[in-house]
């Protein structure tokens, strides 16, 4: 055990190194990664759009309009998993596009992208 746990030690000196060696060993699906961009996408641009909104609107000033927090987390909730599905689907498209030849994938893409 410790002979094992001295052979990784010495393979891997950090996290990082151990990380992305567990990425070569078994990486991701092009539908994985892109529901994971789709999340991405659904969960920050929204979240720092109403970030600001509430850091500009609310001010610090004790009123009733503390009522659109929960909303505005519920909306960014929404579009966060609207995010994952639609990077979902658009990873299985993507998988069925890159078995075309380049040329018909390369005239396809945009319209995978204006459906996205």
């Amino acid at each position: 055990m410790n002979a094992d746990f001295a052979h990784e030690k010495e393979l891997y000196r950090f996290e990082d190194e151990r990380f992305e060696g567990s990425l070569l060993e078994h990486p991701l699906t092009t539908e994985e990664v892109f529901a994971r961009f789709g999340l991405f996408l659904g969960t920050f641009p929204p979240a720092v759009i109403f970030g600001k909104f509430i850091f500009e609107a609310l001010d610090g000033n004790p009123n009733d309009e503390y009522w659109v927090i929960p909303l505005l987390l519920f909306v960014n909730f929404i579009t966060a998993t609207a995010g994952f599905y639609s990077g979902k689907l658009v990873g299985k498209i993507m998988g069925e596009l890159e078995k075309l030849p380049w040329l018909a994938m390369i005239l396809a893409l945009p319209f995978v992208g204006l459906l996205w």
